[in-house]
């Protein structure tokens, strides 16, 4: 299976092998390098989140699907992670709008319209399932338009904020 993570180049690969509710990683590749890591996985239904352990240590990560994407939240930050079609040559993942990985409170604006965003650039912070998940911009551009202001609640799905992308050169622009 490969996978694209919003703001990463890299195509991943992952071959999966499930035991006893368990999911284990036989291969994790990025291009042309492996990662020689064991992973496990598994699914905590009492909390709805995903459990990985690596290298003795426990990561507790809470996944939600929202169209054909799946936004990731790991110790702080959200990741969108999409299946790369096999037949696919473009790098293009169909970013312009950022989407609510889950139902929440926007806790912070941290752009305005018509700001200039680089890639990876945290936009608004919202508060879901009592943590905090960081939105952070997927590539460089101009923010377009925001669509909730501090303490507005928020559906899954609904869009926040839409960027307009641009030179993937540009900096960002205090103000």
């Amino acid at each position: 299976m490969d996978w694209k993570i919003d703001g990463d180049d890299k195509t991943w690969s992952v071959r999966l092998r499930s035991e006893k509710n368990n999911l284990f990683v036989d291969r994790l590749q990025a291009e042309d390098v492996e990662v020689n890591q064991d992973f496990s996985i598994r699914y905590d239904e009492s909390r709805g989140s995903v459990i990985i352990e690596s290298l003795g240590r426990m990561y507790r990560a809470d996944v939600t699907k929202v169209g054909d994407a799946w936004w990731v939240s790991l110790e702080g930050n959200t990741h969108v992670v999409r299946e790369r079609s096999q037949d696919s040559t473009s790098s293009d993942i169909g970013v312009g709008g950022l989407t609510a990985p889950m139902p929440g409170t926007v806790r912070e604006v941290l752009v305005k319209t018509g700001h200039r965003v680089r890639e990876g650039q945290p936009m608004m912070i919202l508060e879901a399932m009592k943590m905090e998940h960081q939105i952070t911009a997927p590539e460089s551009g101009k923010v377009s338009s925001i669509y909730f202001t501090e303490g507005d609640r928020v559906d899954m799905g609904e869009i926040l904020i839409s960027i307009t992308p641009q030179d993937a050169s540009i900096s960002s622009d205090p103000g």
